[in-house]
Parts: C-alpha cells; structure tokens; sequence
C-alpha cells in the first residue's frame, strides 16, 4: 500500500533531480495588487506578442537504474497531478514504460500555475513515488542510480531507544532508522536480479490471482537451518507508505512457539524499512549480518506496521508475522502475511511481507510492501524444500510484451497505456466568439466546451489512439455552430475516426472519416451544437439565468492511428481546436496564434475587427491583439450572456496586459479574482475542474 506522508524524493534515490521552467514566469507566491476595475475589453492594453496561453509544454526526461548505474528497461512511470499514496489513486497524467535505455521521455502540456507533479514507479527495487517541485519547462529524474550513499546516520545522533520486554534492537541506528551495523560493503542488486523479482513480485498484482501457488498450503514461510550457519538479510524494496519495522524472532525447529505469546524476543533489524528520501535512509543492497544460529534454528519474521515513529519504534502497533496462525485476519484464508521464494540462481531466498490488514478493503495482496533476501555462510545451510522457486514470467494476454498487471489494455496488442489532458479525474475549457471577424459582445460564451482527451499509447510509447469527450455546457449564439480540431500529420496516418455527429452536408469526409481536402488530418467531432440536444434547435443554452437549466450534452470521438505516432509528430493537446460559424464552413474560428486549415475563406481575413496578416504569422486576434477564442486547463466559468469577460472575470485585464506574467490562475475562484453577479452559475457549480 502506498500513501503521501513518507514521500518527499525530491532528488530521487541517488542521484540529482532538476526541473526548469520558462524564467520569465512570475512567482506566484509574490503579492499581487488587484487591478483598478476595467468596464471594457477594449480598454486593454495587449503586446503585439501576448500568444493568450495558459499552458506551457513540459519536456520529461526519467531515467531507472540499478545500484550498479545500469539502465532499467520496461519500468512502467505514472505521472500525477496529485496522488494519495494511502489509497494508491490521483489525478493520473501519463503511463508508460522506459525503453531498452532506461529512459522514459515525452512531452506533455501542463498549466502555468502547476507547482509539482508526482511520479510513481512501479518497479521492484526503485523508490514508488518521487514528488516533483516544478520551477521550469523541463523535468529531468534519475530514479536509482549509483550516487554516492550517505552515512547510515546523516548527523552525531545515533539511537538505542528503550523497548518493552520482549523486544531489543539488533543494534544502534540513525534518526532516520537505519542501524549502524550495516555490512560493508553492501550487496549490489542488479538489473537481472531486479527484473526477475519484479516479474514474480509486481506492483499491483495481486499473488492470490496471478501467483496461487506462492500461498499453497504447506509452503515454507520462515528459514530453517540444517546446519550452523552466519545469516544476512538484504533490503530490496519497499512498496509501502508506512514505515514499517522489520524484526525477527528465533526458535528451536523441533519446538515451534504454538502461538505469539511463546516467542521469547523479537530482535528488530530494520527500525525503519524505507527508502532514502522516501521516509527513511535504506537503499536498495543494504545488508545487515543477523547473527550465527545453531543447527535446527528456525527464523521467523515479524513487520510493525507503520511501527516507527519518533525515532523508535512503537510495538503497540499491529504486528503481522511469517506465521500465519499468528496474524489478526478472522478468515484463515487471508492470515498469510509473507511469501518466501528461492532464487536458484543466485541462491538467495527471498521473502515479501504484505504491510495491510488483508481484509481491508485498501490492501493489494502484491506481498512487496517489505521485500528482502536472506543468505548463509555456508550457503547450503538454509533448508529449500517446500520453498516455490522465483517465477519470472508474467502472463501477456495479448502477447504485447507488456504483462497483464502493467498494462491498462491487457486484451489488445495495439493499446498498452492512458495518458490524460488535463488530467484523469479533469477536464479542460475551450471558449469562444463567434461574430468573427467582428469582435462581438466579448462574454465568450457563443460556444463553451468542456473537454477530456486520452492519448492511448502503445508498448513503444507511440500513440495508437486518441479518445477525446466535448461536452457542450453553453450555446450563446443564435447560429448553428460546428467544432473541429486539427492535428498535425497527414491524413493518411488515421486509419479511422469512429463517433462523429454530422447531420447537414458542409462537411465532406475522406473513407478513413477525416474531413476531405486537407493536409492535415481535420476531425470535426459535430457540424451542428443544437443537433445533440434533443428539442433544442436554436436559441441559448445556459447563458441567461432567467432560462431553464439543460444538462450539458457530450460527445466522444476516437482517432485510430496506423502507424501510432509520437505525441509531439500528432501536436499537444487540445490540438489546434476551432470553430464553424453558422454552416459557413470556410469561416473558422481558432485559438490567436493558431494557423486555419486548409478550408478556411480567406476573404474573412483583415476584414471587420479581424487583424490576421499571415505573412507575419498573426493569426485570429483583433488590430488590438484581441482573441476570438480561449483555452483554459479547467472548466470554464463563463459570464452571462451580454457581460463582457473583464467585469466577470475582474484579474483578467491585468493577466492580459501583464502577457500573461501576473495572475496566471486568473481562471479560478479567489478572493478578488471575479464578479459573481456577472458569471453564470451553473446548478451544483462546486469544481469547476469536473
């Protein structure tokens, strides 16, 4: 299980971590003064370069490595917005897995005013999750590594608490719980060693369901001696959000306890079983010597959960052990807390604890929440019988070389991972004037879209398929508007777009469904907003606080490409969107700055307000660089119909004038940021992110 408290790897494991960022962005934390009231767009001061974004494009660079510095392949990265490590759950942006390198890289359109993203791991032996400050355009992480280790203890204290009766520590540790009797040097875990113990242990997938027979009955779960022996235990990983404490107890093999009480002394080894930089100080090859144990000793293992606090470890918190009879669960089924496995290859046996009360409902039943191996001197001291063997293969339904857990379209061979814009659990807000070329009332609400894209990529991290939602949440016109974006390939890499609403005849299609005589692929999702409604054929949709409410209608249109694309060949999302006015299909409505397809009417340019000079590369803003459309990274609270933006939404001006580098969330819902009274307020209007 994972949560948010022990995280904060902001230089991930080993090795540095550096993000960059545009430097002519303002510091949001400065003080802003709110500007002297503006009645009137037209009032505005606008730079001639103002390009009106409210995102900016984020180059992702993750390497994995093991402790020897070599690459890790096929580690499958999540990106969040924000991610709750005890539910394992967030606001997910992007998937994937890193290439034969080690490297995952992309890019990805994110708001101005995002401060830190949250990158999960999902791979035995690296850190599950690294919280990303963000200050510029750039994201570089190295996960893994072989950076040079601190001192088991970074200061001069060191630790020996008191513990009850019945318990002692292996030895004296550092404040962040890592005992100061490490074996040096420590063992190296490799990238064989990793990749194999993460195809028998994955992230994620539960053993019951996909490794039965680790839990068969009559399974080995403790070692056992059969002859004198020195006995190690090295860390491996922790897939946890608690800080955890690792013991071990010892027993006489021929007399067992028959229950906890009959367990002399619970010796703890690791007061803190966690990750540098993620809760504690351990990294991945830790190695601790337990002791020289007799012939015919048995080693039970014991996990307190979430055990240390205050710089020692509290033994009133729940206890789970090797022993299955021992652990709290009322179904026998579900008391088996720890796998043991023997790595033939390398001799090691290899044990993973499950850290969760397996009848909660949060637990995963992954048995990697603690995971270590224990050795011998002589090797062949351990008992291996009953023991499963490491299984390294992972089943692949459809033979995509992404195993089932780790892949979000485990039944198709073309689909491997979701990539979100802006977000899982958000949509983002497209706005617009339809007047053009005249500059219209300015209320922006002529057509108001909601809207949520995923770029489904496949094993290679190239996108196969984009699925995108427009839901029409107001119609302030009396036109019959239609909606289409362009990307930029050719039309001859879409092997089909499946779910368009076209029910008059402007639009003319190719057999593949893009629209005919482009370049570029143009997809026009519908050529009429009143068409998806029922019985509402003209007039205003939720912009007049006297009309009744209408539920806002969507539409969801998938782009299949062959052959798949990299993100930044198709464009970053929302693509290049625009809008049909009225049926005039030449007549396009776009983002400022953003070039019209190949079927626009030119004649429209520079006439009225327009001020489009191709030549110069200004395209859809005013003689006073004005915009007919807008796109924000959430949904859109827009005014009322008639209410020009700046007296609903009241930091807008400044943002405009600033060039955007004051109130860059002028968008949202702040003390001071807008007039209520001027914004339509939309029934049940509680997140303007959903």
């Amino acid at each position: 299980m994972k949560k948010h408290l022990k995280l904060l790897l902001i230089a991930a494991m080993m090795l540095p971590f550096v993000i960059t960022m545009n430097s002519c962005q303002k510091d949001l934390e400065e003080e802003d003064q709110i500007p002297d009231e503006i009645n009137s767009s037209d009032d505005m001061v606008i730079a001639d370069d103002f390009d009106w974004k409210t995102t900016e494009i984020l180059l992702i660079n993750i390497l994995t490595q093991d402790n020897y510095g070599n690459s890790i392949p096929s580690a499958r990265i999540e990106i969040y917005r924000d991610y709750d490590e005890f539910e394992d759950s967030g606001d997910l942006l992007l998937t994937g897995m890193t290439n034969s390198s080690g490297v995952f890289n992309v890019m990805f359109p994110i708001e101005f005013t995002a401060e830190e993203l949250f990158v999960v791991t999902r791979y035995i032996g690296l850190p599950t999750l690294t919280i990303a400050d963000l200050s510029n355009g750039q994201l570089n992480l190295t996960i893994g590594g072989n950076g040079a280790k601190s001192a088991p203890a970074d200061d001069d204290d060191f630790f020996l608490k008191e513990l009850p009766d019945g318990y002692s520590f292996l030895c004296e540790y550092g404040h962040q719980g890592v005992p100061l009797c490490l074996v040096e040097p420590g063992d190296i875990v490799d990238f064989e060693l990793l990749r194999d113990l993460d195809a028998a242990l994955p992230e994620r997938a539960s053993v019951p369901i996909h490794n039965p027979h680790y839990l068969a009955e009559g399974n080995q779960t403790e070692i056992q001696l059969l002859e004198e022996a020195d006995v190690y235990i090295t860390f491996v990983h922790e897939g946890a959000a608690h800080r955890n404490s690792l013991g071990f107890y010892t027993y006489d093999i021929n007399n067992p306890p028959a229950s906890r009480e009959d367990i002399d002394e619970i010796i703890i080894a690791f007061p803190n079983f966690s990750y540098m930089n993620s809760g504690g100080g351990l990294f991945s090859g830790d190695k601790l010597h337990l002791g020289t144990f007799p012939e015919g000793t048995g080693i039970g293992w014991v996990l307190i959960a979430n055990g240390f606090a205050a710089s020692s470890v509290n033994t009133t918190r729940v206890h789970f052990f090797s022993n299955p009879a021992f652990n709290p669960e009322s179904d026998p089924e579900l008391r088996q807390h720890t796998v043991l496995l023997y790595d033939a290859v390398r001799q090691l046996h290899v044990i993973g604890f499950e850290d969760l009360n397996r009848e909660h409902g949060g637990c995963d039943h992954d048995f990697n929440d603690a995971l270590f191996y224990v050795t011998s001197n002589p090797v062949e001291a351990i008992d291996k019988m009953s023991i499963p063997l490491v299984d390294p293969n992972l089943i692949d339904t459809d033979g995509d070389g992404i195993p089932d857990v780790m892949d979000d379209y485990p039944d198709d061979p073309n689909l491997a991972f979701d990539n979100y814009f802006p977000g899982r659990n958000r949509v983002g807000g497209l706005a617009f004037e339809d007047l053009w070329p005249e500059k219209g009332d300015y209320d922006f609400n002529d057509l108001v879209l909601s809207y949520n894209i995923n770029q489904i990529t496949n094993a290679d991290n190239l996108v196969a398929e984009i699925r995108a939602t427009y839901t029409i949440e107001a119609i302030g016109a009396g036109f019959k508007n239609g909606f289409g974006f362009q990307l930029d390939v050719p039309p001859s890499v879409v092997a089909d777009v499946i779910g368009l609403n076209h029910t008059g005849n402007i639009i003319s299609l190719n057999a593949n469904n893009t629209e005919s005589g482009q370049s570029k692929a143009v997809i026009i999702p519908f050529d009429n907003t009143y068409n998806l409604f029922d019985g509402i054929g003209s007039g205003f949709v939720n912009t007049q606080p006297y009309m009744d409410y209408v539920e806002p209608e969507s539409i969801t249109v998938r782009i299949i490409l062959d052959p798949p694309q990299t993100a930044q060949a198709i464009g970053m999302p929302p693509y290049n969107p625009f809008l049909i006015v009225n049926q005039d299909r030449g007549r396009e409505v776009h983002l400022p700055g953003y070039p019209p397809t190949d079927l626009v009417n030119t004649a429209y340019f520079g006439t009225g307000d327009d001020d489009t000079d191709p030549s110069i590369g200004k395209y859809y803003k005013s003689a006073t660089n004005l915009p007919w459309g807008m796109h924000l990274p959430e949904r859109f609270d827009y005014p009322m119909e008639k209410e020009d933006i700046v007296v609903a939404h009241l930091v807008f001006p400044q943002w405009a004038q600033s060039s955007g580098f004051s109130f860059m969330d002028w968008y949202k819902d702040k003390p001071g940021y807008r007039n209520p009274n001027k914004i339509y307020n939309r029934p049940n209007n509680n997140n303007n992110n959903n």
